[in-house]
Formats: structure tokens, C-alpha cells, sequence
């Protein structure tokens, strides 16, 4: 362990669409890394 700790903080906001309604919220999730991945095109 490297003495440090990696968080991402999501959050949504209310609304509703037809019978569904979305209640605003927050989620945090502890990373054990972050890193980078490239992004390849299907040419």
C-alpha cells in the first residue's frame, strides 16, 4: 500500500419520466488504483 487512497464521487439529480422517478443522490467508490486506458478505433 502506498499511503494514500483514490475516491471518485458520483451524484445524480431528481427528475421523473413517465412511472420512473430518479431521486438525487451521492455514491463514492474507494479506487485501489486509477489509471488510463487508451481508446482504439474500429478503422
Amino acid at each position: 500500500m502506498l499511503g494514500y487512497v483514490i475516491s471518485a464521487k458520483f451524484s445524480t439529480k431528481c427528475f421523473k419520466s413517465g412511472d420512473h422517478l430518479v431521486i438525487d443522490g451521492e455514491a463514492t467508490a474507494i479506487l485501489p488504483t486509477l489509471t488510463l486506458d487508451e481508446l482504439h478505433s474500429a478503422d
